[in-house]
């Protein structure tokens, strides 16, 4: 009779530990064959920057990277000479103060049946084709008792860029007020009210919100020389330490990526007569 073979526990337990070994190291084993195979890492998708377009004065839009159109303070054709397209469209419209180049016409001449949010009326959390926006009180001047002083700043966050346009602020902001607008990397203000809101009041709001990229609005060009406005030059005198883009057309492009590291002031060109109709 034939006798059985068996495995001495000493025998065993090095069989055992060798194996444990060879599957403990075998993924790096397989890793380090699979390098030199050609294999590349996936590639993240590039981001895609909003669109931001002055038409003039406080009148812009964005524009997000999935086709969402956010306007704000629109003037009406012709109370200002501003080139503006036949047809603008917008989803959403924020007006930020009462005025006389801003009547109910002005928020109509916008296509695509936009939802509109109007100053005072604005004020708390609003949401608008998917976006929050959220509107803080402020005024146009030291006239409080009165709706013409009154003006509404929004923020809000549109491709993970924080934006904050201040309308047509009058004063400087507060600590509660500026907590109440909360994170900002682009603010709109405007550069142009010299007897109300000085470019070193302006540049002292910008720096309290912590602002990568001031852009100037309500100032003084070759349409608006019926109006008491300074000019942006002469608020650019006054930020000797500011770095400035001047941009060579009157929209631009905007991403997480491209915020400076230090606040700069963008100053788009002025709006060219239009040769096909914007978004």
């Amino acid at each position: 009779m034939q006798s059985k073979t068996r495995c001495s526990p000493r025998r065993c337990y090095l069989l055992w530990w060798v194996v444990a070994v060879c599957l403990w190291l075998a993924p790096g084993w397989l890793g380090a064959a699979d390098k030199g195979k050609g294999k590349q890492p996936v590639a993240l998708p590039a981001e895609k920057p909003a669109t931001v377009r002055w038409f003039g004065h406080g009148f812009f839009q964005i524009i997000s990277s999935t086709g969402i159109r956010v306007v704000f303070d629109p003037f009406e054709r012709g109370v200002l000479p501003y080139p503006l397209p036949p047809k603008i469209m917008g989803d959403v419209v924020l007006i930020t103060h009462e005025s006389e180049t801003m009547g109910t016409s002005a928020s109509e001449q916008i296509s695509g049946a936009p939802q509109v949010f109007r100053s005072t009326m604005a004020v708390g959390i609003n949401r608008g084709s998917g976006l929050l926006f959220k509107g803080s009180k402020s005024f146009r001047n030291m006239d409080k008792g009165t709706i013409g002083g009154r003006n509404v700043m929004y923020s809000f966050k549109i491709d993970g860029v924080y934006f904050a346009n201040l309308g047509a602020l009058g004063h400087t902001l507060n600590t509660q007020e500026i907590a109440d607008i909360g994170v900002v990397d682009v603010v709109i203000m405007p550069v142009g009210f010299c007897d109300l809101l000085t470019a070193k009041m302006a540049l002292e709001v910008a720096a309290a919100l912590k602002a990568k990229i001031l852009v100037p609005s309500y100032y003084a060009t070759a349409y608006t020389s019926g109006l008491k406005l300074g000019t942006v030059d002469a608020f650019l005198a006054e930020a000797p330490g500011v770095p400035v883009r001047r941009l060579e057309s009157n929209q631009f492009g905007i991403s997480p990526a491209s915020l400076p590291e230090v606040m700069e002031i963008w100053v788009p060109a002025p709006p060219a007569p239009p040769t096909e109709n914007p978004s």
